[in-house]
């Protein structure tokens, strides 16, 4: 059973609980029983997916002092003991601004941001969408690309799942997985960013990031397409790449793209996304 915030709240309310005699008892010990910085990590985390920072920050405001949220580690095996070894980690970096997915662009030093820090920055821009809103499209578009990171495709996945493989069993389904997968709220953000402001190039990138996630929901769609399975290997493939291809090319978005080809943000899109001139 999937955690939700929900459930997660009602839990919450329940751990709280004294214990009287009765058959609840049995949830409340369980839970009590359960380290309080894995539970309240794991209730911030739900608030992150839904994106409901202030409350994220209360739970994470629980959390011991010396708590330390999971850092993806880079390790090697040693020879000498016969294992692997830390040797380091690749830090997150959501508000970052890129136009390639792959390689992610991770810090090799600790710059700091981790869920708490994530949900902090988050909310003080929420704010000033409406307190400086005569400059909310960029903080529009700041938390769309902080957003996108946190996705599959991005450098902060950890952000919101724990497990980066957990999409390959289609057979589950995860309540935020319009965000891990698709890249849903990040595209509404950029929408919302282009929409609040004039500037050419400024659209340009908009438009770009909202292609490349609506990319994501073509991609998910081709892979649940029916292999077609004939004695042709050749063949096969020939047919699911054109399927692939069509599929790509019916992205709405990237012909919206062509009307920036002017500006400097479109020239630098093509320049560092190879497979984007076959899409325009």
């Amino acid at each position: 059973m999937m955690l939700s915030e929900k459930i997660l709240q009602q839990l919450a309310v329940l751990k709280q609980k004294k214990t009287a005699g009765t058959l609840q008892d049995f949830l409340i010990a369980g839970l009590n029983s359960s380290k309080a910085d894995d539970f309240y990590e794991l209730q911030g985390t739900a608030y992150l997916r839904s994106h409901k920072y202030e409350k994220a920050i209360q739970c994470f405001n629980k959390l011991s002092k010396n708590f330390k949220f999971w850092t993806n580690d880079i390790g090697e095996w040693d020879n000498k003991i016969e294992k692997f070894k830390i040797i380091g980690a690749y830090y997150a970096n959501p508000f970052i601004e890129t136009y390639k997915d792959y390689p992610k662009k991770y810090l090799r030093k600790n710059n700091g941001i981790n869920k708490k820090t994530f949900a902090q920055e988050m909310l003080r821009l929420q704010k000033l969408t409406v307190s400086d809103s005569k400059n909310s499209a960029i903080y529009y578009y700041q938390m769309a690309n902080a957003v996108y990171q946190t996705g599959e495709f991005g450098n902060a996945w950890h952000f919101i799942s724990y497990d980066s493989k957990v999409f390959k069993h289609p057979e589950f389904s995860y309540n935020y997985n319009n965000d891990y997968k698709l890249a849903a709220t990040a595209k509404d953000w950029y929408a919302k960013a282009r929409s609040l402001n004039n500037d050419q190039n400024f659209k340009a990138k908009c438009t770009y990031m909202i292609a490349k996630c609506e990319q994501k929901k073509i991609l998910v769609a081709y892979n649940n397409l029916t292999w077609t399975d004939t004695d042709n290997y050749e063949k096969d493939m020939a047919n699911q790449f054109a399927k692939f291809k069509q599929m790509m090319n019916d992205n709405a978005y990237y012909k919206e793209l062509k009307q920036y080809s002017k500006t400097q943000a479109y020239k630098t899109a093509v320049n560092e996304c190879s497979y984007l001139k076959d899409f325009l």
